[in-house]
């Protein structure tokens, strides 16, 4: 018979070889069997490999860690930043001195209390608006850019106040009229970028206010922003502005002649230079060869009596 001895060797040397084969094909480990852990586990050339890269990988997320860190330091010094400033005037004047030195000599300057602020802008906003009908068109503007520099709140200053949410609300009812008025004013007087800038400017804040109550305002200076864009020949930003318009009043009465003309303005844009479009987006175009010159030119003053009234 066999040896004992022999049949122990063999059995063990059969054992080992099923391992090494359940390991290399990744076969379950029969119950009772023990696998030898790989060589690479004592390997000191695999230990340090897996450090190094674990080093890596720790490095890698702590650069990223700092900078998010970093990014949200840098937002929130912006933010705290933003809120100590006066955002109004800087946007829509570009002589923010000269609108200060008027306002000191008529009105004293600009008064610190919130109340007081809000009385000599409605004084201001009132002469403009008697300016502006008896068509001092420069008067008028530089009267409400005064009004804009005393409802030029930071939002730190707002802060403080016990009803900030309310006094915030009402600043911004007043303050966006204001911008609308003057980016007609501002078109008229021929500063075509200062006027887009009011109607950027309305639109923005009254992105703070409900809709339902804002939505005659974002009317008016989606309105006047397209007969500004429309005298920059951005015929496509003015057709797009009075497809707003319609879609917050259907009947309004000038977003229809602006967007009939703005459509054609764009066809005429690809044609000869001598066909282009010339004047307004607001003259009413005549639908016969028969109609008459006076018609077409009382289309024309209806119309702007809507910019200004409606």
């Amino acid at each position: 018979g066999i040896q004992p001895s022999l049949v122990t060797r063999a059995e063990a040397g059969s054992r080992r070889s099923r391992c090494a084969a359940a390991m290399s094909f990744q076969i379950p480990v029969p119950p009772g069997m023990t696998v030898e852990k790989e060589d690479s586990d004592s390997d000191p050339e695999a230990v340090a490999l897996r450090q190094q890269r674990r080093q890596e990988r720790e490095a890698r997320e702590a650069r990223e860690e700092a900078r998010e860190k970093e990014a949200a330091e840098r937002a929130a010094a912006r933010r705290a930043e933003e809120a100590g400033k006066e955002l109004f005037l800087q946007r829509i004047c570009s002589t923010g001195d000269q609108v200060r030195a008027h306002l000191s000599s008529t009105k004293g300057g600009r008064p610190d209390d919130f109340e007081k602020r809000v009385a000599v802008a409605t004084e201001l906003r009132e002469e403009a608006k008697a300016k502006f009908e008896a068509s001092v068109l420069d008067e008028a503007v530089l009267l409400w850019f005064c009004a804009v520099h005393c409802l030029d709140f930071t939002a730190n200053e707002l802060s403080e106040r016990a009803e900030a949410s309310a006094d915030g609300q009402r600043v911004r009812n007043m303050v966006i009229p204001i911008l609308s008025n003057l980016a007609v004013a501002l078109r008229r007087t021929g500063d075509l970028a200062a006027a887009q800038s009011a109607a950027d400017l309305g639109l923005d804040v009254a992105q703070a206010l409900p809709y339902k109550d804002s939505k005659p305002l974002r009317v008016k200076l989606r309105f006047h922003r397209a007969l500004v864009r429309g005298e920059l020949r951005d015929f496509a930003g003015a057709r797009d502005d009075v497809r707003h318009v319609l879609q917050l009043d259907p009947e309004h009465a000038g977003a229809k002649c602006v967007l009939k003309n703005a459509q054609i303005a764009l066809q005429r844009e690809k044609g000869p230079e001598d066909l282009r479009w010339k004047g307004p987006l607001t003259v009413a175009l005549p639908t016969k060869a028969k109609s008459s010159q006076g018609s077409s030119s009382l289309a024309h003053w209806k119309i702007a009596l809507l910019i200004v009234l409606g």
